[in-house]
């Protein structure tokens, strides 16, 4: 019951609770995504991308998540599109290049 002392009916914090340290400051955060892209370098990237999209076609889902939050548009706006801009041959051409990556990494449909 403690737990929820820190709260009010509405779920804010009550007076007295800081709520926690928050978001990393804008400059902060600036500096540690620059840090990361330095000691990344670019083959090794692809290399990453094309470990993860391997995974993926395997069967891993933790690969499929992280592919599609880069690949994919979120529901809301596929959902917002679908009436206006829906391309029926969208099913077609991810299964054609599903194929080509499937025979490039030698992977059998099975």
């Amino acid at each position: 019951m403690s737990e929820l002392a820190e709260r009010d009916a509405k779920g804010r914090f009550v007076k007295g609770w800081a709520g926690g340290p928050g978001r990393l400051p804008v400059a902060q955060e600036k500096k540690y995504l620059t840090t990361l892209q330095d000691a990344v370098e670019m083959d090794e990237w692809v290399e990453i991308c094309e470990t993860a999209v391997l995974q993926a076609m395997e069967g891993d889902w933790r690969a499929r998540d992280w592919l599609s939050k880069y690949l994919l548009p979120p529901v809301q706006v596929l959902r917002a599109r679908i009436e206006e801009e829906y391309d029926p041959d969208t099913d077609k051409k991810i299964t054609t290049l599903s194929q080509i990556l499937m025979q490039v990494h030698g992977i059998s449909e099975e």
